[in-house]
């Protein structure tokens, strides 16, 4: 299990490396974590930036059904 500040922190780096005008899905997170293992993470990076969303630190977009998140 990973912490959530590992996570947050993960996710933030991720939108840094997308910059405002790109979006990323919590799979693009969870392979940075752990490439190998990904699929076991995307409920945890899911809720931490649900979390984050509700903080205002991330936009969210749902293009074709699917969650992406964006850089504030």
């Amino acid at each position: 299990m990973q912490y959530a500040e590992d996570i947050r922190k993960t996710i933030l780096k991720v939108a840094e490396e997308c910059g405002p005008e790109k979006t990323f899905v919590p799979a693009d997170v969870a392979r940075k974590i752990d490439k190998d293992n990904w699929p076991g993470l995307i409920q945890q990076v899911v809720f931490v930036a649900e979390v984050m969303f509700k903080e205002g630190k991330l936009r969210l977009t749902k293009p074709n059904g699917q969650v992406h998140y964006r850089k504030v």
